[in-house]
């Protein structure tokens, strides 16, 4: 078994709240276009859902590694970590799956997708037809899945071999190799969003706050971590604003690492500070932390829930159909937790 030297941060289930809602709102209102100072100012603050994405690889990078090192040198160290993450991730995951290509082709009288179409989703590899546009079928939004999924498959295995020196220096070197692959695929006119080595470097940043926390070494760096947090934040706020939905290779270029850098600096600051800090117990709060615990499924089934609330509201005012939506996604969500994936998630007693 682990150790149990891990701590357990309630905040960081309100970082994953608060992706989640950024998330949701993006994709709702993606593509409207509002008059007025307070809309287009909260347009633009929404715009910034996309990278909720490398916020939740920093996390899974930060908290992952932690969960390794705590579990090394015990005897059931693979099965340890590879069932739990299956437990957790796949049959929601399958679920989506089977809704998304019976499901909703059969309740719209629509045809199920070829599974030449659909087979890169099953063994997770989504996210390479959506970055090299290969014909494919599917939801594009679960790439994200792909890329964690390709993170958690090899890194137990360095963490076992290497030590936290070891680990750190590949990190840098993940780091590395993905601003080059970023160059390469920018330079080539494909997209830098999507694929696991142009994305790895978020989980890479995360993994280095995951062991510097865990030797207890993050809280001796917070005053230059806050500084880092300054330095790579600001530059990323203004080059999204700027240039989000050009092809400017600066962005596609810099963006990644500079907001990379800023969710692995703001959550490095987060987790050091004390009990006090606004920010932490802000996040701390009721709802955003059951938001971050039923947060899976919400990712999951909110376009869904929007969707249907498209479908039968498209008459109503936009913010009844954002609140409808919102309260379904909620909903769907809690019973997902609930009654499908608490489920799965006793299982992990076992191992």
């Amino acid at each position: 078994m682990a150790t149990g030297k891990m701590k357990y941060y309630t905040e960081l289930d309100g970082i994953r709240g608060f992706a989640a809602l950024t998330i949701f709102f993006f994709h709702f209102l993606h593509g409207q276009t509002f008059s007025g100072l307070l809309p287009n100012i909260f347009m633009k603050l929404v715009s910034i859902g996309p990278t909720m994405a490398n916020l939740f690889f920093v996390l899974s990078g930060f908290l992952i590694t932690q969960i390794l090192l705590d579990a090394k040198g015990t005897n059931n160290y693979f099965s340890y970590y590879y069932a739990r993450r299956i437990l957790r991730i796949f049959p929601l995951y399958y679920l989506a799956l089977l809704i998304y290509f019976f499901g909703l082709p059969i309740l719209y009288g629509r045809g199920i997708p070829s599974f030449s179409l659909q087979w890169y989703n099953w063994v997770h590899l989504q996210n390479l037809p959506i970055t090299f546009r290969w014909p494919h079928a599917g939801p594009k939004y679960l790439w994200s899945l792909a890329v964690e999924e390709h993170f958690y498959l090899l890194w137990p295995m360095l963490v076992l071999w290497l030590n936290k020196r070891q680990l750190i220096s590949v990190c840098i070197g993940i780091i590395c190799l993905a601003l080059a692959m970023h160059m390469l695929l920018a330079a080539n006119g494909y997209p830098v969003f999507f694929f696991t080595f142009t994305t790895i470097d978020a989980l890479a940043m995360g993994a280095i706050a995951g062991i510097l926390h865990y030797d207890g070494r993050l809280t001796t760096y917070r005053k230059r971590v806050r500084q880092w947090m300054y330095i790579s934040g600001i530059p990323a706020i203004i080059l999204w604003f700027v240039f989000f939905g050009t092809t400017s290779a600066l962005f596609n270029i810099g963006m990644p690492l500079l907001f990379n850098l800023f969710y692995a600096s703001s959550l490095s600051y987060l987790v050091t500070a004390h009990q006090g800090h606004f920010l932490k117990r802000s996040l701390q709060k009721k709802v955003p932390v059951f938001t971050g615990t039923i947060s899976y499924g919400f990712f999951i089934f909110h376009p869904l829930c929007i969707s249907f609330t498209h479908r039968i509201f498209k008459n109503q005012a936009m913010m009844l159909q954002i609140i409808i939506a919102l309260i379904a996604s909620i909903i769907v969500a809690t019973a997902s937790y609930y009654l499908f994936e608490k489920k799965f998630m006793r299982l992990k007693r076992y191992f």
